[in-house]
């Protein structure tokens, strides 16, 4: 399976890279003995995220202010920790990953849940913390609650 699987990324990317870089190197011509210039490095190729059917509606849409890169500042206006904020599973949920300027390190997803007709989000950090809110967006906010017994 994991063969398979393998097999299907690197079609993938051949597939999906520079028809540059999939070009063979041109033949050597035998009758001079002239050095080529060092390869240029392959442009990098960025996927473009498809958007999943299942997640187009607008409610989907409602944590997207939230997507892109935050310097996060505490109430004393020094930044407390560098924040990424991304798409994943073809726009149905979005990700966020945060390194604190003491070190700690969180991520949490985010996602609608039709059923429920709330957004939920689940908080994980490296010092073994969860924390698990549900909210809504409305008159321009997202708010989200939860609760948490004390650590103490």
């Amino acid at each position: 399976m994991s063969f398979r699987i393998l097999g299907m990324l690197l079609v993938a990317g051949l597939t999906a890279a520079p028809l540059s870089a999939q070009k063979a190197a041109p033949k050597k011509s035998r009758a001079t003995r002239t050095p080529s210039p060092a390869p240029t490095p392959a442009a990098t190729v960025t996927p473009v995220m498809t958007m999943s059917p299942s997640c187009t509606a607008q409610q989907y849409r409602q944590f997207d202010f939230w997507l892109g890169e935050w310097d996060l500042v505490g109430a004393d206006g020094k930044k407390s920790a560098e924040d990424k904020v991304v798409q994943i599973l073809g726009g149905c949920a979005l990700q966020e990953n945060a390194n604190s300027a003491d070190g700690l390190q969180r991520m949490s997803v985010s996602a609608y849940d039709p059923a429920t007709r709330h957004w939920h989000q689940t908080l994980m950090d490296d010092g073994g913390a969860i924390l698990h809110l549900e909210g809504d967006f409305a008159d321009g906010k997202m708010i989200l609650v939860g609760q948490r017994p004390s650590q103490k």
